[in-house]
């Protein structure tokens, strides 16, 4: 089956994600770093240190300018409950602002299974519902999540944990220190190492948390759809050709609106 052409620039993007995490190696006199097993030990986990110095652990970023959001962390919406705890009624809020429930597609069988949900298991009226952002999506807005605040609170009242998920350990075990980053290489110019800034994540997550407020970003035209926590975003990726990818938690920021907190 011909690759699609998503796949095509998906490939192209990792390449050249390795070949800069090469200059950057050459460069500090590191190297490249493998993966892992995960906390549980069960599956290979991508290391959130790409390149690994004498003296610090980079996670390097090479978007194509500086206001550029890229992509920091992305994962499952199970997997990432799985690590922090969360179940009952703060998991569905979860599965409905990421559309968690096994309907993934742009498709009529698909929208009509979620409508039935929407109604059988969360007695949600579908027609309430944002016929593009939400029935095509399969997933809800925060704005008819029930009680979508509590989200918001879990978010803020875990801030510091999730920020150290999303820049220094993803699902990586801390036991693994090579593993973990301690500082963050973002490019202000795409493949211009010179252009380099460096900023340690510790500094940069306390910083975030002693002046962020985790909000809701109330779009004109894609509704409550994505969470603030400072500089970071969060929103269900919403391309991927794998019902995985499609619905899976997106963690994004740029290096301009990282600066406003360094």
């Amino acid at each position: 089956m011909p690759a699609t052409q998503a796949q095509i620039d998906g490939g192209k993007a990792g390449r050249q994600s390795i070949e800069f995490d090469n200059v950057v190696a050459e460069n500090k006199n590191g190297v490249l770093m493998e993966d892992a097993l995960d906390i549980w030990g069960q599956r290979k986990t991508k290391s959130k240190t790409d390149v690994l110095t004498e003296n610090h652990n980079y996670s390097v970023k090479n978007p194509d300018k500086a206001s550029t959001s890229t992509q920091i962390q992305v994962c499952s919406v199970d997997r990432f409950c799985r690590l922090f705890g969360i179940n009952g009624n703060l998991k569905i809020q979860f599965n409905q602002f990421f559309g968690n429930h096994g309907f993934f597609k742009n498709t009529g069988k698909d929208k009509g299974k979620f409508q039935q949900h929407c109604i059988n298991q969360w007695n949600i009226d579908p027609s309430k519902l944002d016929p593009k952002n939400e029935i095509r999506r399969c997933r809800l807005l925060l704005s008819s999540v029930p009680e979508g605040d509590k989200l918001l609170n879990w978010f803020q009242d875990n801030m510091e944990s999730v920020l150290t998920f999303v820049f220094k350990t993803s699902f990586n075990n801390p036991a693994n220190i090579d593993a973990i980053a301690d500082t963050i290489l973002w490019v202000e110019e795409k493949d211009n190492y010179s252009s380099k800034v460096e900023i340690n994540i510790d500094t940069l997550i306390r910083s975030i948390v002693s002046s962020a407020t985790v909000k809701i970003r109330d779009h004109k035209r894609f509704g409550q759809s994505v969470i603030e926590i400072g500089p970071v975003t969060l929103q269900m990726k919403g391309s991927g050709h794998t019902a995985s990818a499609y619905h899976s938690m997106q963690f994004n920021a740029s290096l301009n609106d990282i600066k406003k907190y360094v």
